[in-house]
């Protein structure tokens, strides 16, 4: 593995070979349990990607692996307890995400990716009490999930991801009406 690490140093393919495994590392291991490896992975992930991403020809391609790594890394964090960090992330993903749209704004993609995040800062800003904030992060997701559904409407991956929104949102709006009576 360490002689992999050594050979990709210079070569911006073995490079992105690399952050792809340390990704499905960090996924592994979180899967497992374990969430401190899990975190290591993604975080190294997140240093190759950033690198390539400034200096690369496939650009767009690694934004887009840095920005789903960002993702990761902050759902990871929030499960671990740490919210502002996870929200740091997930705000670096919403970032990477609004910047390749406006470069590529009929990426279906894009779109699916952004909705991800925003749902993610949904459940986050619902479980650290951010109601309101959670509603408008909600309604951004489910604004761009029905534009995708617009144009595939047989698409099962995107129909799951829009019920899953809604039923988030709904909870969220039901704590909070229950909350302020």
């Amino acid at each position: 593995y360490q002689d992999f690490v050594r050979e990709a140093a210079d070569d911006p393919a073995l490079q992105a070979d690399l952050a792809l495994t340390l990704t499905k590392i960090g996924n592994l291991s979180e899967q497992l349990g374990a969430l401190p490896e899990a975190q290591r992975a993604y975080e190294d992930a997140r240093a190759i990607l950033g690198k390539l991403s400034q200096a690369s020809p496939s650009r767009q391609q690694h934004l887009r692996s840095l920005a789903l790594c960002c993702n990761s890394l902050g759902q990871l964090l929030h499960k671990r307890g740490d919210e502002e960090a996870a929200r740091q992330q997930l705000e670096r993903a919403q970032q990477i995400q609004e910047q390749l749209l406006a470069e590529s704004p009929h990426s279906a993609e894009y779109r699916a990716d952004l909705a991800t995040t925003h749902n993610n800062l949904g459940l986050l800003a619902s479980q650290t009490g951010e109601k309101d904030q959670a509603i408008q992060r909600y309604r951004s997701a489910i604004q761009l999930q029905e534009s995708l559904l617009k144009e595939t409407p047989q698409d099962a991956t995107i129909r799951t991801a829009l019920a899953a929104t809604l039923s988030a949102a709904a909870v969220s709006q039901l704590t909070t009406r229950t909350s302020t009576r």
